[in-house]
């Protein structure tokens, strides 16, 4: 816990804080990602686990000449039943074997190590607090030495702080975009800058003519709307990076005084503090409002057409589905994109190889191999969410 900080008396705090957490945030930063590397590899098992399975029975002649026990013909009685195999039945049932204990293991193995990495994470909210800094401390450091890194590492930053920026203003809503990997963001810098306030506000705006705003908080709206497309195209372009500093000193002073991690005890000094973090937000607000539209944003905003929204709306809508609140729904639509792979990639083998017949363990597999793959891609894409 920390004393209130008196912006007359002690107008670096914030400065003062991030120097502070600065070893802890780019720790968390470096790592955070690598506990995602066993979900991306179950991921992509599960993508690719049906197309390999389909690869013994264009092999069946091969396995035949073989002439291995393990994957010799016989007849197996389970439950009064008598089940015939056969040499790529067999290896296709090995290879989903493979495939499901694999998974499990890369789960087992990293559960122990992602609690260790997680025990010296920082919050969410240090983490917004800090990319917010960091990308005005790359910033700064581009100015003195010249090196495009820096830009590099300050969209990074960008965009991170951007998502998580979304999340803060609007946790209940689906989140409209997704950070791009680290040392893509000059990539995605190319393409238009999304939004931080989530549109269901603008739509209120629109539907209720009885919908107004107060003009300080209708000014702080305006200016968080015009953010994101104030501050991408100058850092890209390396222009007015003065300027963005300041926006971003502005913001990452509110970004800390609504931290519960220096939240002080005393209810006075807590109202100070976010006192202090709304004169600092409406400073912002003012800067962001007197800073000129940039000639590239303007320019990006005038080509885009209507069909082309359109055509991004109905993707984002599409994809949506994948990730779905509704988990039927999320779970149905991964069963038909991974059953059309399976088919797909069966009818492919089946033209090639017509000598493959079609017996109950290729049945088997092309109902069980789906289901498999949307399970798992369901957890999958429910726990990045």
């Amino acid at each position: 816990m920390v004393s209130a900080p008196n912006p007359e008396s002690d107008p670096k705090v914030a400065d003062a804080y991030f120097r502070t957490i600065s070893d802890s945030f780019h720790y968390t930063f470096k790592n955070q990602e690598t506990i995602w590397y066993p979900v991306k590899i179950a991921n992509a098992l599960t993508t690719l686990g049906p197309l390999l399975v389909i690869v013994p029975f264009a092999l069946a002649d091969l396995l035949a000449k073989l002439n291995i026990r393990f994957f010799a013909p016989r007849s197996l009685r389970i439950l009064g039943m008598t089940i015939h195999t056969t040499p790529e039945g067999v290896w296709a049932a090995l290879l989903i074997t493979v495939l499901v204990v694999g998974i499990a293991a890369v789960f087992a193995l990293n559960k122990r190590r992602t609690r260790k990495l997680c025990a010296n994470f920082l919050s969410k909210s240090q983490m917004r607090f800090g990319y917010c800094l960091a990308m005005r401390e790359e910033l700064r450091t581009y100015q003195a030495t010249r090196v495009p890194k820096h830009i590099e590492n300050a969209l990074d930053f960008w965009f991170r702080l951007l998502f998580s920026l979304e999340a803060f203003f609007a946790p209940e809503s689906k989140q409209q975009f997704r950070p791009p990997k680290k040392g893509k963001g000059l990539a995605q810098a190319e393409k238009s800058s999304p939004k931080v306030l989530h549109p269901n506000l603008e739509r209120l705006r629109q539907s209720f003519s009885w919908f107004r705003l107060e003009p300080q908080s209708e000014r702080i709206v305006e200016s968080l709307n015009l953010f994101p497309e104030r501050v991408q195209y100058r850092v890209k372009e390396k222009k007015d990076l003065t300027a963005v500093g300041e926006l971003l000193s502005a913001l990452g002073d509110y970004l800390y005084s609504m931290m519960p991690e220096v939240s002080p005890q005393s209810d006075s000094e807590n109202v100070a503090l976010l006192d202090w973090g709304l004169t600092r937000l409406q400073g912002f607000s003012e800067k962001i409002l007197l800073l000129p539209a940039y000639g590239l944003e303007s320019q990006t905003t005038a080509e885009r057409g209507t069909f082309k929204r359109s055509i991004k709306a109905g993707i984002a809508k599409f994809s949506g589905l994948f990730s779905h609140q509704n988990i039927l729904l999320c779970f149905i639509s991964w069963l038909l994109i991974s059953a059309a792979a399976v088919i797909v990639a069966l009818l492919t083998t089946l033209h090639y190889f017509p000598g493959i017949k079609i017996d109950s363990t290729l049945v088997a597999l092309v109902i069980s191999a789906p289901l498999l793959a949307s399970a798992t891609l369901v957890a999958v894409s429910r726990k990045g969410t």
